[in-house]
């Protein structure tokens, strides 16, 4: 398990996320605050990105999709 800090944009804010990484690097979930009781759970296979859980933010789906983005820019300089 894994966690790091991630800046993604949402329309015309850019937001930092906390993601926690599990099975290997395969499960993220992700938290605008430390201990949000509802947050975004994504996972990823194959280079394709699944969202399990949405949580209770309201991103577009282009939000899920730069925040999946800046996921893995963050995994592949930080290896």
């Amino acid at each position: 398990m894994r966690t790091f800090p991630v800046r993604f944009r949402k329309a015309s804010m850019e937001l930092d996320v906390l993601v926690t990484s599990s099975d290997n690097c395969l499960r993220f979930k992700v938290e605008l605050v430390t201990g949000e009781p509802d947050p975004i759970v994504l996972s990823r296979a194959n280079g394709k990105w699944t969202i399990e859980h949405p949580g209770s933010r309201c991103f577009p789906p282009e939000g899920y999709e730069d925040l999946e983005k800046a996921i893995d820019n963050y995994l592949e300089k930080n290896p």
